[in-house]
């Protein structure tokens, strides 16, 4: 009986060693992005934080985590980023409204995790990736391929949510543009030009019929021009 329970134990440790446990990587302190596989600029961590800040004041509390790996540690993608979704709480309890964009980038894989809240089929989001991500990622530009991206996971919260209907007397305010420089008003946010933005565009493309919005980061992300005028 000893010597079988031996064998049992030495078993084990052996196919422990073997087969390790999986591991994901941990929240990074900024939590709305990890950039573990160093492909982002510390600029555009920064406005992926800035988001995150509108998303949830604007979106019920919603949240869209960036992470980036080298290796998934033999995972599959979407086990892997699912790990993380779970592991880190991401988006409003309540709401399950959070999304997780992951890269990993030697491996050419990656992977978009919703949270049940969120009204994306398979199929929607699949799409997403071709028209705005893959191009960009299979040359290797990893932030250009994550800011597109997000940029159209942007468009998909603020008309999921209203947002641009609710807000759609922000750009007719002029004194929102030339507040006094004595009145410590801070610039407007990431999400409220971006509203504006899309109003625009929206009265515009009702005016002559269009219906095409892969503008929204398929042929140049209209990112980039909004984060320079973020904080």
């Amino acid at each position: 009986m000893k010597k079988a329970l031996t064998f049992l134990l030495i078993t084990i440790f052996t196919l422990c060693a073997v087969f390790p446990a999986f591991a994901i990587v941990d929240k990074s302190e900024e939590f709305y992005v990890a950039d573990y596989a160093d492909v982002f600029t510390k600029d555009f961590e920064d406005r992926i934080i800035s988001l995150n800040g509108d998303l949830e004041h604007y979106c019920s509390g919603a949240q869209l985590v960036v992470v980036t790996v080298d290796y998934l540690d033999g995972m599959y993608s979407d086990e892997y980023a699912m790990k993380l979704f779970n592991s880190w709480g991401v988006g409003n309890a309540e709401e399950n409204n959070g999304m997780l964009l992951l890269l990993a980038v030697k491996e050419n894989k990656a992977w978009l995790t919703v949270g049940k809240g969120i009204s994306l089929s398979s199929g929607e989001i699949d799409e997403m990736f071709e028209d705005y991500f893959w191009d960009e990622f299979d040359r290797g530009n990893f932030q250009e391929a994550a800011e597109a991206m997000i940029d159209a996971l942007t468009v998909w919260y603020i008309e999921e949510y209203n947002v641009a209907e609710e807000n759609d007397n922000i750009y007719k305010d002029e004194e929102y543009y030339h507040a006094s420089e004595n009145s410590g008003s801070r610039a407007p946010s990431f999400l409220t030009l971006f509203i504006i933005v899309i109003i625009i565009t929206l009265i515009s493309n009702a005016a002559r019929g269009a219906r095409d919005y892969r503008r929204y980061g398929g042929n140049g992300s209209i990112l980039p021009w909004l984060f320079l005028y973020s904080n």
